[in-house]
């Protein structure tokens, strides 16, 4: 995934239903490029029927350790 610095797939300890996902782009242009992959699609069009409910933020990092400058 070209653009994509950071990819964490989080199991909930409170509840084994839930599952966070996060995501560090190096751009929203890198991640709108990769939502129009065909096969990108076709995941999530295959994975629809286990999401109960979806939220995404977007934030702004300022710093921290593993996240490359920009």
């Amino acid at each position: 995934m070209s653009g994509c610095e950071q990819y964490i797939v989080n199991l909930a300890p409170m509840n084994a239903n839930t599952v966070y996902v996060s995501e560090v782009w190096r751009s929203e242009a890198d991640h709108e490029s990769l939502l129009q992959v065909e096969s990108v699609k076709a995941l999530v069009l295959r994975a629809r029927p286990l999401v109960e409910t979806f939220e995404s933020v977007k934030l702004q990092p300022v710093g921290g350790k593993g996240l490359s400058a920009s």
